[in-house]
């Protein structure tokens, strides 16, 4: 038998079985009970094998009757592993440089398992697998360097033994900067009035002011509620 190898695993509907026999010819070859035709004292066939494990078997029958059977076992697994993003959500906000990112996967049935060495990952388009923590079912890791602010995508591709590949994504905005923040009165200053209006100016360049953070004291007392704030600023008159 020169094909199928044993334990063959393949993508295929199908597969190639393929040998020699000699001996008292005629001799007659069947494949799983169907006759293939010998030329020459070759032979070669191309049985559909299904989704899991298949056995092949290869009988080879001599002009005295006499037989010789070899099996082979042949895998199909077309389905592709499933993968995910586990961590950050997508779109999130970091307030981190070096996130943790994290991705699951795990081979359907019929599972083939997954190739050594079977799980790539970019981060901006980065190979960085290599600083990986990779397990069973997830892999982890932490960006070697401080990341930008910004947005970033991580990626990761995995794929079985039967080469099978499935590809998940994951965007996420580093955001480590503090907001910038103005006050009016500045610290310090003398004022006329007795109900000065007193007002507070604040941006931020990357997520974004979240209105409902926004916090005032006056004389140590929550006046938050008296405040008129916007996504810029906030304004408040005793």
């Amino acid at each position: 038998m020169s094909a199928p190898v044993d334990g063959l695993i393949t993508q295929a509907s199908s597969v190639g079985v393929a040998g020699t026999v000699s001996g008292s010819i005629p001799i007659t070859v069947t494949v799983n009970g169907t006759a293939v035709p010998v030329t020459a004292g070759s032979f070669s066939a191309t049985p559909a094998v299904s989704e899991g494990s298949n056995t092949l078997t290869i009988v080879a029958t001599d002009s005295g009757g006499r037989t010789t059977t070899v099996t082979r076992t042949v895998v199909r697994d077309s389905v592709a592993p499933a993968v995910a993003a586990a961590s950050p959500a997508s779109g999130a906000f970091l307030a981190t440089v070096r996130p943790q990112v994290r991705f699951t996967f795990s081979d359907p049935v019929p599972s083939s398992g997954l190739a050594a060495n079977s799980v790539a990952l970019l981060l901006d388009g980065i190979d960085v697998t290599a600083q990986a923590t990779i397990g069973a079912t997830d892999a982890m890791f932490t960006p070697a360097i401080d990341l930008s602010e910004g947005n970033h995508t991580a990626q990761a591709t995995v794929t079985d033994r039967a080469g099978n590949s499935s590809t998940a994504s994951v965007t996420f905005f580093v955001d480590a900067a503090a907001p910038s923040l103005t006050l009016s009165p500045c610290g310090g200053a003398t004022v006329a009035s007795g109900t000065p209006t007193l007002s507070a100016s604040y941006a931020d360049s990357g997520s974004g002011i979240d209105t409902a953070s926004v916090m005032v004291t006056l004389d140590g007392g929550d006046v938050t509620p008296s405040f008129a704030a916007s996504a810029t600023g906030a304004t408040f008159t005793p």
